[in-house]
């Protein structure tokens, strides 16, 4: 892979950078070869960022969720501080604020996450709830679903779910020659109709999605005839 890298940066008259470029190994099999780039090694690595994702070779995903958690808070108090304030602005205003500016920083790339474990679930969702009463200004022993419910809000969760589906929605929708939707077409027809052993990843996990929200038609519709409904349906 990495030569081919650089028999694309060579075609098209560009250069990666040794020294920038890292390299990670995934799975329990690990060899020390080393790997050039322009006959420079590249180092070996346990994580990296990736447009601004971590990934981990242990493929643990208990920090990527704490980071998200101590996002959420600090951005939260951050733009409350700044005078978005309930005793100053109605809460259904603030909490739209909050939604559009604070959830998405702090969940970005929440689209490719994969199955939450359940202590992962409840610590998220004891940071939305955490917010939801701070924007309200209730007690922090106030019921949660009752703060959550006030403000016309699901849970973190929900959230999660929905930015899946729309990630899904947007590459089903894409030409027949994009890679990505080419990709996706591939790993769903293998998760569907169990030709390999895929029971992690993104096609896996958006089928199970799919079947809890009873929207499972709709991907025997892509598959069978290749149809995906619009964003407006």
């Amino acid at each position: 892979m990495v030569t081919i890298c650089e028999n694309y940066s060579n075609m098209w008259g560009f250069t990666f950078s040794p020294a920038k470029s890292k390299l990670l190994q995934f799975g329990k099999r690990r060899t020390s070869t080393p790997t050039y780039l322009y006959q420079e090694p590249i180092n070996y690595v346990t994580s990296a960022r990736h447009i601004g994702i971590q990934l981990d070779t242990s493929l643990k995903t208990m920090d990527r969720t704490l980071k998200a958690c101590r996002t959420l808070r600090s951005t939260t108090t951050s733009v409350i501080r700044l005078g978005i304030h309930p005793a100053i602005v109605n809460p259904i205003v603030c909490a739209k604020i909050i939604r559009q500016l604070c959830y998405p920083k702090a969940l970005y790339g929440c689209e490719l996450w994969g199955k939450l474990t359940c202590t992962e679930i409840l610590m998220l969702e004891r940071t939305h709830h955490y917010i939801c009463k701070f924007i309200q200004g209730l007690p922090r022993r106030t019921r949660s679903d009752m703060c959550v419910s006030l403000l016309g809000w699901l849970s973190i969760e929900s959230f999660i779910c929905e930015r899946k589906l729309l990630f899904f929605g947007r590459t089903c929708r894409l030409p027949y020659s994009a890679v990505s939707f080419r990709i996706l077409l591939r790993r769903l027809i293998d998760a569907r109709y169990n030709q390999y052993d895929t029971r992690s990843g993104f096609a896996c996990d958006i089928i199970e999605i799919l079947t809890k929200y009873g929207l499972s038609k709709y991907l025997d519709q892509f598959l069978n005839d290749g149809q995906f409904p619009s964003s407006a349906t």
